[in-house]
């Protein structure tokens, strides 16, 4: 297993900007992003990266760009790391999703049906499934290497979940750009060494 994870949510997009849901839509960074990106690059040039890996959708590889150009990596594209597929509430905002499918959450937002598709998207159970697998191929590829990997505010919490670190039911909520870092404590443990932080925006 990695001696170290850095997972980082993708840099703001217009739809984050105006709270819509993007799923699987294949949205880029706009203007603010793409200089979000280059700031958190400058934060992590110092780190010791072994590996990048990011969601194969525009915003996630477009935010891991500029730190595999100083690393000279070439960040590794995958779709099992992808957003939750949201089906039908896709470009709506959670305003809206959180009013008109209410009985389907519990009380920290979270769906409480794990095998629930009523939104013709993936169950929660499915979205478990694939983070699983890619979990499982980074224990075995990547022992005692740094790994960052560039994902969405979904697959991050629920990484977080399967990893044992910090529970789905906290409800975290991730800005773009945050950086998460864990630290190897044992055989198949992990503690959080930094949580969320986005100080790199505030240069």
């Amino acid at each position: 297993m990695p001696k170290k994870i850095i997972l980082i949510r993708h840099a703001e997009t217009e739809h984050t900007l105006k709270g819509i849901i993007q799923g699987w839509l294949d949205v880029p960074l706009n203007k603010a992003g793409l200089k979000q990106a280059e700031k958190l690059a400058h934060r992590l040039k110092d780190e010791a990266v072994d590996v990048i890996y990011s969601s194969d959708l525009k915003r996630a590889y477009q935010t891991a760009k500029p730190l595999a150009k100083i690393k000279q990596l070439k960040p590794i594209r995958t779709k099992k790391i992808r957003e939750w597929h949201m089906g039908t509430w896709t470009g709506k905002t959670w305003k809206v999703i959180n009013k008109e499918y209410s009985h389907v959450f519990d009380e920290v937002g979270n769906i409480k049906d794990l095998t629930w598709k009523g939104h013709q998207g993936e169950s929660i159970n499915e979205l478990i499934k694939r983070l699983k697998s890619f979990l499982n191929h980074l224990f075995k590829k990547h022992r005692n290497q740094t790994v960052v990997i560039f994902t969405h505010a979904g697959t991050k919490r629920r990484i977080l979940d399967l990893l044992k670190v910090l529970p789905m039911k906290e409800g975290r909520r991730f800005e773009n750009t945050a950086v998460t870092i864990l630290k190897k404590i044992g055989k198949g443990k992990y503690a959080i060494q930094l949580l969320g932080d986005i100080s790199h925006l505030e240069e």
